[in-house]
């Protein structure tokens, strides 16, 4: 699935105010909470986590709830970002955004009923407060390497809400999330492919005596690396498109790699075809998905 396909539209206000054509001031604001979507329990693409809570709502002596932000002005989500440039190749932003967590509503237990025995579970989301910065730097010539384009993240998510395995709890720890990519045009066999290279950190701060859990379930570490690379490139005047996604986790040991083709039969019909597969323990993010390798076939008709 292309990533414009996975998205869920949402109302906004999206304003811009330009200080000159290379700064500008960008001002978000989102009226609505919207969840992002899930497998729902039970099914082959469901998380480990979303299945254990199901089962903890299914115990003849708890109870779990749901409850969602009102629709109200305070609850609103914010976000600001300043855009600039520095010289022709250097380009950053700043941002800053306020928001209620939309993934891994982990439950708390808020009410004890004595008679009969009942614990009352609460899913409810949690604000988020994230400041984060991003850079792309395109070079000219470097280490040999000519056109070589340099992007960054960093994200700073304050006191962000996990769970953790031991002692069964939701905790609040601040989280440093960064990334570097490389992108580059090689040519091989007579033709140009695109290659994009990306390295993920992610670090807990204050990491508790007690595990934190993963999207897989299992133990999540205080530092964790990740690497991810896209090859692509294009034949029969952009017609044919083959690509090879690959994504591994190097502190787990887990990983996805999706080699597909998609041919453009008209300009409104797209065919692609492909492979999933997956490796990694069963209580890994992407090791618990190794049930499902598959082959996948796809007709898209657009208009």
């Amino acid at each position: 699935m292309d990533s414009e396909d996975s998205r869920i539209p949402i109302w906004m206000a999206n304003i811009k105010y330009y200080f000159t054509p290379k700064h500008n001031l960008q001002f978000i604001w989102i009226p609505d909470y919207v969840a992002n979507f899930q497998a729902p329990p039970g099914y082959i693409w469901t998380l480990n986590p979303v299945n254990s809570i199901q089962q903890l709502g299914t115990l003849p002596f708890a109870r779990l709830e749901g409850k969602e932000p009102a629709n109200t002005l305070q609850n609103s989500d914010i976000g600001v970002r300043y855009e600039g440039q520095l010289g022709t190749k250097f380009d950053f932003t700043i941002n800053y955004l306020h928001r209620w967590d939309q993934n891994n509503v982990w439950p708390e237990l808020v009410r004890v009923i004595p008679a009969p025995f009942t614990l009352i579970f609460l899913e409810q989301p949690k604000r988020q407060n994230i400041f984060g910065f991003t850079f792309t730097n395109t070079f000219d010539n470097i280490l040999g390497m000519e056109d070589l384009v340099m992007r960054g993240e960093f994200a700073y998510f304050y006191k962000k809400m996990m769970y953790t395995i031991d002692n069964p709890r939701p905790i609040q720890r601040d989280n440093v999330q960064a990334v570097i990519g490389f992108d580059k045009n090689v040519w091989f066999l007579n033709k140009a492919w695109m290659l994009s290279l990306q390295v993920f950190y992610d670090y807990i701060a204050n990491y508790p005596s007690d595990k934190i859990s993963s999207l897989g379930g299992g133990k999540k570490k205080s530092s964790e690396v990740a690497f991810t690379s896209l090859i692509s490139t294009d034949f029969s005047n952009q017609r044919w498109k083959p690509e090879v996604l690959l994504i591994w986790d190097v502190t787990q040991g887990d990983g996805w790699v999706r080699p597909r083709v998609s041919y453009e039969i008209s300009n409104n019909l797209k065919a692609t075809g492909g492979f999933n597969i997956f490796w990694g323990k069963n209580d890994d993010p992407l090791g618990q998905m190794s049930p499902n390798d598959q082959v996948f076939v796809e007709v898209k008709w657009s208009w």
